[in-house]
């Protein structure tokens, strides 16, 4: 026997409904009237959970101060809880010196392992959950424009392919964030690894995850680090960003050129800037591929391309092609 079905509608249900006996929650305004967050430089949420990937060496403490000082630049409070490195390593870097020089001191403070040791022998913290607990605390009535950078993941999870533990981890990020801190959290994952592998966790919870591949000049410094996007909670941001540490604190997107064409242009860039304005097109090329693994056929199409976007100026001597490198002063689309 088939059961009846009776169909409902609007028209049905009209007067039947009782209103609830007393509000709680949240009143429809109160929902209207909170903000919407902000998407910083294309990639970061405020006052979310972003996650910044990266194999080791590939200039994520260069990113993260890079970052940090951006953000007090534009009057907002840092944390930086560094369980990675020495204390020395942001004064080499040049982190309190670019601080004292923005005139940032008062709203900057850094805790490493040294400071949490000495927190666990006096009994002030147990664990390092209890130690982002008192950072947490202290930051109370200036959580909305204070970023918490957490550097790195696996100095507070024993292992990362544990879900339960991650989870836990992650999770007390996010109440953070719902006060209003931004997070910043760094995690680190395999040199072999293009991208992460088994911590579903670290990409499921937070709002971002970007994960840094560098582009180094010909003496193998890091002159900028591209980010790709694993996992963004909005369509506007970013998939592949491009940051410059040589200038000033520059975020852009990189949507137009591809990955072995900025790195290319990266060479030429450099070349250009160690006073080398015309080069012979067989020098050019013997250059770019000691740096990038690219055909010559792939190669020349690309030159092609920078000739007709006014990046190189084709010159001819005779039977030799030179390229005067000019152009590539003025351009900076991509890069």
């Amino acid at each position: 026997m088939q059961p009846s079905t009776t169909s409902v509608t609007q028209e049905s249900l009209a007067g039947k409904e009782k209103p609830l006996p007393e509000r709680f929650g949240f009143k429809i305004n109160d929902i209207l009237d909170v903000e919407e967050n902000i998407i910083l430089y294309d990639f970061m949420i405020e006052g979310g959970l972003n996650v910044i990937a990266a194999p080791p060496s590939s200039g994520k403490t260069l990113l993260a101060y890079h970052l940090a000082i951006s953000f007090l630049q534009s009057g907002r409070n840092v944390v930086y809880v560094d369980l990675d490195n020495p204390v020395d390593v942001p004064r080499r870097r040049g982190l309190p010196q670019k601080i004292q020089e923005i005139g940032a001191e008062d709203r900057f403070v850094y805790l490493n392992s040294a400071k949490y040791m000495e927190m666990q022998n006096s009994g002030t913290v147990k664990s390092k959950q209890d130690f982002l607990g008192y950072i947490f605390g202290n930051l109370k009535g200036v959580e909305r424009g204070t970023f918490v950078f957490i550097d790195s993941l696996q100095n507070f999870v024993r292992k990362t392919t544990d879900e339960n533990e991650m989870g836990i981890f992650l999770n007390y990020l996010k109440l953070m964030t719902m006060s209003g801190v931004t997070v910043v959290l760094i995690h680190h994952f395999s040199r072999t690894e293009k991208h992460i592998k088994g911590d579903s966790r670290i990409i499921d919870l937070p709002d971002a995850v970007y994960v840094i591949e560098k582009i180094v000049n010909e003496s193998g410094e890091i002159l900028r680090v591209e980010l790709k996007n694993e996992k963004k909670k909005y369509s506007e941001m970013a998939d592949v960003l491009l940051v410059d540490f040589q200038g000033d604190y520059d975020f852009e997107i990189a949507s137009n050129i591809s990955e072995k064409e900025r790195e290319v242009l990266v060479i030429i860039k450099t070349l250009y800037s160690k006073g080398i304005e015309k080069i012979q097109q067989k020098d050019l090329k013997s250059s770019i591929r000691k740096r990038v693994s690219i055909g010559n056929n792939n190669l020349q199409i690309i030159l092609k391309k920078f000739v007709e976007e006014g990046i190189l100026i084709e010159e001819r001597d005779g039977k030799k092609l030179f390229y005067d490198l000019s152009g590539v002063e003025s351009y900076e689309t991509g890069l």
